[in-house]
């Protein structure tokens, strides 16, 4: 798996919406791609984060409530007194209700995958749905992985009649106003790596933020021109956003590499970004919302 600058941060499944409902192999990594289960990633030498995937016709699609904010589920306050807060880029306006500082994109030509302008881009910040909610065990977070998201193993049928309260923890809408462990897109899920930031640093809320706001706008950027559909089309889209990064959504991208700081025994959320394949970083961070 190739890494480049945030590689491993960013985790997406692509999902064949019009076939089983399910995951489909992908696994890509910032600027590089590897056949699996997964993709890491938005391509180039940025944080692309938030990532994951399911298939609309999956569980992918529930959303959950949620009161947000890092100070659900009571081990918060015990994770705040070991957060060790870490800078973030002053790279420009790009914080969350401010436009956007990012550079010009050349458009893309005949109609073929590539990025947009986006200026003034508007991140919007969703904060994580809560910590530790308790509406997943272990065995059924292993279960949805295989009915939902495994490209080997998963099943339209069976992920729709999975357990209802522990979908909606794990999977929400791109829509909702606060995030769950996976996030639904057009044709994939993202990891929420920036809520998994903010339940466990709730210190480092500018950098989950930040995060976050990349993603976004690498999205906005993309998400026109080149629609998920399938694994090839997936792929384009990893191209579109690497390249992205550079252009529309340089400045983003620069505040989100705040997220390479967050390593070391010193910081409870490193687990949010260390894992290299799709299945490890949702087994990692779906507890961390839905379980114990």
């Amino acid at each position: 798996m190739h890494k480049s600058g945030f590689a491993a941060l960013s985790i997406f499944v692509v999902v064949a919406a019009a076939t089983s409902g399910c995951a489909t192999a992908s696994d890509s990594s910032n600027g590089g791609q590897d056949a699996g289960a997964a993709g890491d990633g938005s391509g180039g030498d940025g944080a692309h984060g938030d990532s994951g995937a399911s298939h609309d016709g999956g569980a992918g699609d529930s959303s959950t409530g949620g009161d947000g904010g890092s100070t659900d589920g009571g081990n918060t306050t015990d994770v705040a007194v070991a957060c060790k807060p870490v800078m973030v880029a002053d790279a420009g306006t790009t914080a969350v209700g401010t436009g956007d500082a990012g550079g010009v994109c050349a458009p893309p030509t005949g109609g073929q995958c590539g990025p947009i302008d986006v200026a003034p881009f508007q991140a919007s910040w969703h904060p994580p749905s809560g910590f530790h909610q308790g509406l997943c065990t272990s065995a059924q977070i292993d279960g949805y992985y295989a009915a939902c998201l495994d490209p080997n193993t998963a099943n339209a049928t069976t992920c729709a009649n999975f357990d209802a309260a522990c979908t909606a923890c794990l999977s929400t809408d791109e829509t909702a106003a606060s995030y769950g462990p996976l996030i639904a897109k057009s044709g994939f899920v993202n990891i929420n790596i920036g809520g998994c930031i903010e339940l466990l640093e709730p210190c480092n809320h500018d950098c989950a933020q930040a995060y976050m706001a990349n993603d976004e706008c690498a999205e906005a950027s993309c998400s026109a021109n080149c629609p998920v559909v399938d694994d090839l089309s997936f792929q384009d889209y990893l191209g579109c956003t690497s390249t992205a990064s550079q252009c529309a959504c340089s400045a983003e991208n620069a505040r989100a590499q705040c997220a390479t700081l967050v390593s070391g025994s010193m910081h409870p959320a490193a687990q949010c970004l260390t894992a290299t394949t799709f299945e490890q970083f949702f087994k990692t961070v779906a507890p961390i919302f839905c379980g114990q």
